[in-house]
């Protein structure tokens, strides 16, 4: 009995299995890459939508008829809302937990963006702030709650009134 060349594996076969490692190590870099990627620049961007690392902004709007008590809309982190809103006056009170990355509220309305003043990260208190909106005739106003900051000269700011006209 002879068992010589049974136990050696084929060129093709040892090229098959090489090809395939190759590829699960390249994969596998790739994916690391990514990964490491979103974790220092704080987050991916796909579609419009904001995957966060874990300091991303858990920053909440609430939007409130001038004289009622009971929110006519709440915005949390990243989505947005699209409201029709009567003549007259709106409060808005943004909220930003301690320890949660900056953030702030785009108003949409047509083409024109409004911005807020930015909520920026606190270690020791939670941030907030409210300001008004007065709408002279009626709107579809579209609010956005971003994390991060915004480099615009005109916002509005704790206090202030934003007047759409």
């Amino acid at each position: 009995m002879s068992y010589k060349g049974q136990n050696r594996i084929s060129f093709k076969a040892l090229m098959h299995f090489l090809v395939i490692g190759i590829v699960c190590i390249c994969v596998c870099a790739v994916l690391l890459g990514t990964d490491t990627y979103a974790w220092f620049y704080d987050g991916m961007h796909t579609d419009n939508s904001v995957k966060g690392s874990e300091n991303a902004s858990m920053l909440s709007v609430s939007v409130y008829k001038s004289g009622e008590a009971d929110a006519i809309a709440t915005v949390d982190a990243t989505e947005a809302v699209t409201l029709s809103l009567a003549e007259g006056e709106y409060s808005v009170h943004l909220a930003l937990p301690k320890q949660s990355a900056s953030g702030y509220l785009v108003i949409g309305v047509g083409e024109q963006d409004y911005y807020s003043d930015c909520l920026q990260r606190s270690e020791t208190s939670d941030q907030e702030m409210t300001f008004s909106v007065k709408i002279n005739t009626s709107k579809t106003v579209k609010l956005t709650a971003r994390w991060g900051t915004h480099a615009e000269a005109n916002y509005v700011q704790n206090g202030e009134t934003l007047i759409i006209e």
